[in-house]
């Protein structure tokens, strides 16, 4: 009676299950492919103008496309895959569908890694569905970022490590999990966490096959996929951190480590329940959390998982090093499954010596973020289900800006203001010739939108205009951004240059021009005789 029950349930649940996966991918698709914003957050244009380069879809005789070719800094793969699915600047739609099969996929592998480790069903799948429908999941679907594709190789890497050490085949799958840390490596720099993980699995398990067989794939794939990385005259993310830290470095590291600390401590808490300030009670859910993570990898230790924690220590190291904070969240989201799994196993572990059941411990945790996630997933299913006011302003609706209730302070000037910016990127193109450059605190923008190439003002201007610039054009913005005033450069300038073109904010059908706030202005600088 059981065998026969147990062979209709679980084929029901294992089709529930796909429907799921189905469903929240769907989910995925909707929320990216009505999402027409580009530029806003750097990264997306330039992928998707190298997608333009490596398909060869593009008229690449434009100057912005040699310009993209030598002084990009980011992997190739990510656009290496958007531009295998016919995505490129001109056409969105592939590289929307290219993010959402991603998230879906690592959700799945997340499933599979799992009960490689012998996590019970329905713990893993409850983990997995946390992450999928979590509000930051949602609100990093809808840009065009490598996050998800990343994901994916992480989770075949691991997956393909654990099976080659275990397996008589392991060769073959070793070669596998060489070719996936590749593959990572080239969509993520971070991704080189894997490579001690992988010596580490391999050194313990004496496979000196093994060795050669992770090497070959390893090997193999990057002389594939560097021939690819465009960067030229660019300052590469190595020599970056290299250039940080030659000078001084131990004061330099202790600066570093400062200020990573505390944008780390608030990363956290906005990626686990979009918590922006913290209250005494919310600051010791996070302390308890980390000494959960701390508690799981002392378990995954002890279950000879230490390939999975070498990773996470290393995926750490360079973390608190990376000299940028400001992406502290993004960082914290690439590995957000794995640090909710090794909280997880964190419990099971400390629950143990509890004499409590792993399986009511674990249930347990799951069942307590998700309630204390619960107020972010409300209110971001509230501002998904509410239309923005105007219709003029629909594209905002799937975007990062509504969604997210902790951005619910971007008012509906605001939404203006930027399509004001995208609208005068787009203009710029109109006045500024193909062979021109432009000085901008928003060059991915202009980049994208304009075709031109485009640089960050220089730190030092010539004095009275008695020099030559690299570039006759200036486009001044009229919010402060990288920590410089509103229209920078603008009151060093104003005297030697001309004014070509002024962009005022998208109004109301009733509101005359005359009262439209300007976002931006596009000047031609002059030199003196």
């Amino acid at each position: 009676m059981s065998l026969a029950h147990n062979r209709f349930t679980r084929p029901v649940v294992i089709g529930l299950c796909g429907l799921a996966g189905v469903l929240v991918t769907a989910l995925y698709g909707y929320l990216g492919l009505n999402n027409p914003l580009i530029g806003f957050l750097s990264d997306d244009a330039l992928y998707l103008l190298m997608a333009d380069i490596y398909s060869a879809r593009q008229p690449l005789e434009l100057p912005v496309y040699e310009h993209i070719a030598r002084f990009t800094q980011l992997p190739p793969m990510f656009p290496l895959v958007l531009s295998m699915s016919g995505a490129g600047s001109e056409n969105l739609w592939p590289a929307r569908l290219v993010v959402a099969v991603s998230m879906g996929l690592s959700n799945l592998l997340f499933y599979i890694w799992q009960r490689q480790l012998d996590t019970p069903r329905g713990e893993a799948f409850l983990l997995v569905l946390l992450v999928s429908i979590h509000p930051i999941s949602l609100i990093y679907v809808t840009d065009l970022w490598s996050e998800p594709l990343y994901a994916c190789f992480v989770w075949l890497s691991l997956i393909a490590l654990h099976t080659g050490s275990r397996s008589q085949g392991s060769r073959i799958v070793l070669f596998a999990a060489g070719t996936a840390i590749a593959c990572a490596l080239m969509t993520r720099t971070i991704g080189v966490a894997l490579v001690p993980a992988a010596a580490y699995l391999v050194w313990r398990t004496r496979l000196s096959s093994g060795a050669l067989a992770v090497g070959a794939g390893f090997i193999l794939a990057l002389l594939v996929l560097v021939p690819l990385d465009l960067g030229g005259e660019g300052e590469s993310y190595s020599r970056l951190l290299l250039n940080q830290y030659t000078h001084d470095p131990i004061a330099t590291l202790w600066s570093q480590l400062t200020v990573i600390s505390g944008s780390a401590w608030h990363a956290l808490g906005y990626v686990l329940f979009l918590w922006r300030d913290y209250s005494l009670l919310q600051q010791l859910v996070l302390v308890a959390f980390l000494g959960l993570v701390v508690s799981g990898l002392i378990e995954l230790s002890r279950a000879r998982q230490h390939h999975v924690v070498i990773y996470l220590l290393a995926y750490s190291a360079i973390f608190a090093i990376w000299p940028f904070p400001a992406i502290a969240d993004r960082l914290i989201f690439g590995i957000l499954p794995l640090l909710l799994y090794t909280a997880f196993r964190g419990m099971t572990f400390v629950t143990g010596r509890l004499a409590i059941r792993p399986r009511i411990a674990g249930t347990g945790f799951i069942i307590a973020v998700t309630l204390l996630a619960s107020p972010a997933i409300t209110a971001c299913a509230a501002r998904l289900m509410r239309d923005t006011p105007p219709p003029e302003l629909s594209a905002f609706r799937t975007s990062r800006y509504w969604i997210d209730p902790t951005r619910a302070d971007v008012s509906e000037s605001g939404f203006r203001y930027m399509l004001g910016v995208v609208s005068a990127s787009r203009d710029i193109g109109n006045h500024v010739p193909e062979a021109d450059c432009i000085y901008t605190m928003l060059p991915q923008m202009v980049l994208f939108n304009a075709k031109r190439q485009a640089w960050l003002p220089p730190t030092e201007l010539p004095d009275g205009g008695s020099a030559e610039l690299d570039c006759r054009y200036f486009y001044l913005t009229a919010t402060p951004l990288r920590g410089k005033p509103a229209f920078y450069p603008y009151e060093l300038i104003e005297e030697h240059t001309e004014t070509v073109a002024l962009y005022q904010q998208a109004g109301t059908q009733d509101s005359g021009s005359s009262r439209r706030p300007v976002t931006g202005l596009l000047v031609r600088y002059r030199t003196a005789p």
